[in-house]
């Protein structure tokens, strides 16, 4: 295995830690790892919720929130439907809950038993003749055309929260909410369909308060030399509209052209310690003009009492806001940072849906395998601490049965432990009992229903391992015949709802992307999973003449087709493949974030990981290595065959016990008791009968 160590610029590492405050080993792995920019670097450092994006940025979103309401005063019904994945189950769960709270009418729905993926005809037109009105689809819709046509014609509206990537073709919804689309206006396209499902819950409960849509300025004045500078922030549902800057000389020009004048106009005018800002005011305008406004400085001041007193100016001084913008922070921008957080902290319902949501949030977003960046950061970090605490009863019981209730529950805990129990109920058609769970207040129907996920996934995971030693050899062959490309797998017997997890670990066997196909009544259905940078959607595309419906991510893609079109789908996908980009694979090499020196090899580097968390898709755990360890001691473990190593490493000042998975076979060569070597690692902790400890995982000695 070569291990590659990026050379990075020693001067870019200081300015790192200098300008945000970070140890010098913390900076070295940003810098090697590209995260350079500070709007990148903010969401690796901070986890406060005002760096969130506003959920108003979506452009239709005041739209969905205002038809909402409307169902809310008329006393609709409306149908949540959501897909039967992790991200499909969460993303149900959180837009139910907010719907719930807001006293309406409500009832969900998913794929159960072999129904296809998202919204169906027969869904609708039930809906319809028991009187619904209103259908909002989560992380489904967004290729459901036929469908939303079809409830436009029986005078259901539909409105669709989706994060798969669109079609040329859009469905006739009344609003439609995904970061994907060009022109959605959202900064952050990587949500998951619960990343956008906890967007609107958050919009909702905003739309509850008396600034919902409610048009307002934030205005400072600050003298300079002969002159003052007005600054004003427009500001519509917390989200800031329009900004102007004006540099006035006192008895200069006509007030009647000044662009203040228009701008502040017919609108609340908010500003910090009024006193000082009126008597500005009054000095560049005498009395040809009343301004009225509140100050709400002494609202912060009992909301946050050691920022009493304190100017705007002083406040920047401190900021950290103007670390992460490409130009420097003003005041007003101080301003406007400072009243969100105090919306946040006086309007209880808004935090009360990030402490109620993110736990499902962290779920959905690494069980979908977003990648782990912009505020998907922010949202899976606060997600996994409430995870760790969480208040739904079901998820409770689920954690207290996975042993994982009361510990700090990790990312890979999720994706190895938490999200597969989950994920089975939709795999084994019965993804309602996950909903179930997870809104249930009811501790005797929870406990029936752990019983039942519980032996769903272990049905799962038997039906796993006998189709994949079905396929496997079928996918050696398939791999050699794609020239090593792709993986192309088709039996009729395969379970549909295990096709992805047997694609996913045909990716990994081969690491080239794959496909899997069954049979399901008169048509195929397949799965594609993708690494490599090979683009799933884009593949899939190209190939669409062949599909009856198909959708999905750039690296995880569902299709289906006529069975009379089989043949010919796929020797369409033997010579289209080479046409398709893919980087040359990387199984062999080992990238490493940091190289330790003895004094750098302490326990204090567990806080370095924890900083740096969470990680996954497009953050993957760190790699560190050092030279020189002694091999204290040898031990070899395991169920039945013993295949593992379990070693005891001296370096440093410290003992480390470390393990070494599937390599007994190295001991005696390159593993020696009393002989120093290299060594490349994941540090991580091990607990064992509640006692925590540190441990190294190797990934390769030398």
């Amino acid at each position: 295995m070569i291990w590659n160590k990026k050379e990075i610029n020693s001067s870019l590492v200081r300015d790192i830690a200098q300008n945000y405050e970070l140890d010098l080993l913390t900076s070295s792995i940003l810098a090697r790892r590209g995260v350079l920019r500070p709007e990148d670097i903010r969401f690796f450092i901070e986890e406060d919720f005002r760096f969130l994006h506003n959920p108003f940025e979506f452009d239709r979103m005041d739209d969905l929130v205002d038809r909402i309401k409307l169902a809310q005063d008329e006393g609709e019904r409306v149908l949540v439907f959501g897909d039967r994945d992790v991200d499909g189950i969460t993303s149900t769960v959180i837009l139910y809950n907010a719907l719930i709270g807001l006293g309406l009418e409500v009832e969900w729905g998913l794929p159960l038993g072999n129904d296809p993926y998202g919204l169906t005809i027969n869904v609708v037109e039930e809906f319809a003749k028991n009187s619904g009105t209103l259908i909002i689809t989560v992380d489904c819709g967004i290729s459901n055309t036929e469908e939303v046509k079809r409830a436009n014609e029986l005078g259901v509206d539909v409105m669709i929260l989706d994060h798969h990537n669109p079609g040329e073709d859009l469905p006739d919804a009344l609003v439609i909410i995904n970061p994907k689309m060009d022109a959605c206006g959202y900064p952050h396209r990587d949500l998951a369909g619960c990343g956008v499902a906890s967007k609107v819950a958050f919009a909702l409960a905003f739309g509850q308060t008396e600034l919902y849509n409610q048009s307002f300025c934030l205005l400072n004045i600050r003298p300079l030399n002969d002159s003052y500078l007005i600054e004003a922030i427009k500001v519509l549902n917390l989200n800031i509209q329009s900004r102007l800057h004006e540099v006035i000389v006192p008895g200069v020009g006509d007030p009647k052209t000044m662009g203040i004048i228009d701008f502040l106009q017919g609108q609340p005018i908010f500003v910090y310690q009024g006193n000082t800002q009126e008597a500005m005011f009054r000095k560049i305008f005498g009395k040809a003009y009343e301004i009225h406004y509140l100050d709400i400085a002494p609202k912060i001041a009992e909301s946050f009492p050691p920022l009493a007193d304190q100017s705007l100016l002083r406040m920047k001084s401190k900021s950290r806001i103007s670390r992460y913008t490409a130009k420097p922070a003003e005041e007003v921008d101080i301003f406007y940072s400072i009243f969100v957080t105090y919306m946040l902290k006086t309007q209880g319902q808004l935090n009360d849906v990030y402490r109620n949501t993110l736990d499902l949030v962290a779920m959905g977003t690494l069980a979908d395998l977003m990648d782990l960046k912009d505020e998907n950061r922010i949202l899976v970090r606060k997600g996994l601490e409430f995870l760790s605490e969480t208040e739904n009863p079901g998820l409770r019981e689920l954690l207290r049965r996975l042993k994982l209730f009361g510990k700090k529950i990790s990312a890979s805990d999720v994706s190895w432990q938490l999200s597969p129990v989950i994920n089975s109920t939709g795999r084994m058609g019965q993804p309602d009992k996950a909903v179930r769970l997870l809104t249930s207040k009811n501790q005797d129907e929870i406990n029936k229903l752990v019983d039942q996920i519980l032996g769903l996934n272990k049905e799962r995971r038997q039906l796993g391992e006998d189709a994949w030693n079905t396929i496997y050899p079928m996918g050696q062959e398939s791999f050699e015949r794609h020239n090593k490309r792709l993986c192309v797998i088709y039996h009729p017997d395969i379970p549909r709802g295990i096709t992805g997890i047997l694609a996913a670990r045909l990716v990994q066997r081969f690491d080239a992307p794959a496909m899997v196909c069954t049979l399901q009544d008169d048509y195929i259905v397949g799965s594609v999973r993708a690494n490599r940078n090979f683009n799933a959607m884009n593949f899939l595309k190209s190939l669409e003449s062949f599909f009856r419906d198909y959708g999905g991510h750039d690296a995880a893609a569902g299709f289906s087709l006529d069975q009379a079109k089989r043949n010919e789908f796929f020797l369409q996908v033997e010579t289209t493949i080479d046409q398709f980009h893919m980087e040359e694979s990387t199984e062999d090499t080992l990238d490493i974030d940091a190289e330790l020196p003895p004094d750098y090899m302490t326990p204090d580097l567990i806080k370095v990981v924890d900083k740096l968390e969470p990680y996954g898709e497009g953050h993957r755990p760190l790699v560190f290595a050092l030279k020189d360890a002694l091999i204290e001691n040898i031990d070899l473990i395991g169920k039945g065959e013993k295949k593992h190593v379990k070693l005891l490493l001296a370096y440093g000042k410290y003992k480390w016990p470390a393990i070494f998975w599937n390599s007994a076979d190295r001991v005696g060569s390159d593993i020696v008791q009393g002989k120093s070597v290299s060594l490349a690692f994941h540090l991580g902790r091990n607990n064992f009968y509640n006692q925590e400890s540190l441990q190294l995982t190797l990934l390769d000695v030398k």
